[in-house]
């Protein structure tokens, strides 16, 4: 589950519980490397979000009940918030914003949640944290926008709809942007920013 590629687009990191717990595993994709497998702690650990730079992979812990990272080839793990899944990385690597949330389930309707959640900002190197509370809705699914100016999220659906809305870091406010039929989840812009894709 949760497949993401490489930023060189050599490798996909995923999720398997192969070994009876979920890992986070690589799996090269020109056919002659080796496969690696990145964390070995029980997990179960999901979510899988690769660094722009491609030094780093941040997840959800589930025993933990937040967000890890681990070198991107394997290494020593390192906790970065007790509570947290979702994460999504800024375009310089330098920050991760993440759902406040744990995870329920990997069904579908549960990657959104049950109750009003906000997202959290967090700064890699100075641990310093910057909330975006919500008591209206749910905000879940962030991806960070390529001008580094946004954070695009999907909606708790409601009578059979989701929204996809952004949040503008400069001053915290909202902008919807549509409304479709069912749950929108994988948010992701293209390379050059100026697209959206989604499930």
């Amino acid at each position: 589950t949760g497949p993401t590629l490489s930023p060189d687009g050599r490798w996909i990191a995923y999720s398997s519980d192969r070994s009876g717990q979920f890992e986070i595993y690589l799996r090269p994709l020109d056919g002659q490397s080796q496969e690696l497998q990145v964390t070995n702690d029980g997990g179960p650990n999901v979510e899988a979000a690769w660094s722009p730079d491609g030094k780093w992979i941040a997840y959800h812990c589930v025993a933990r009940g937040g967000i890890c990272m681990i070198p991107s080839m394997g290494g020593t793990v390192r906790e970065l918030a007790s509570r947290g899944s979702q994460p999504a990385w800024s375009p310089d690597s330098k920050k991760l914003v993440f759902r406040g949330a744990s995870l329920i389930s990997l069904s579908p309707f549960d990657l959104f949640g049950v109750l009003p959640y906000g997202f959290t900002i967090l700064d890699i190197e100075t641990g310093e944290k910057r909330e975006f509370r919500d008591s209206h809705g749910n905000r879940s699914i962030p991806t960070w926008s390529r001008d580094d100016k946004w954070i695009v999220y999907s909606a708790l659906p409601f009578q059979g709809r989701s929204r996809l809305a952004a949040l503008r870091l400069r001053d915290g406010k909202t902008q919807e942007l549509l409304e479709v039929d069912g749950l929108a989840s994988a948010v992701c812009f293209s390379p050059d920013g100026r697209r959206l894709y989604f499930t």
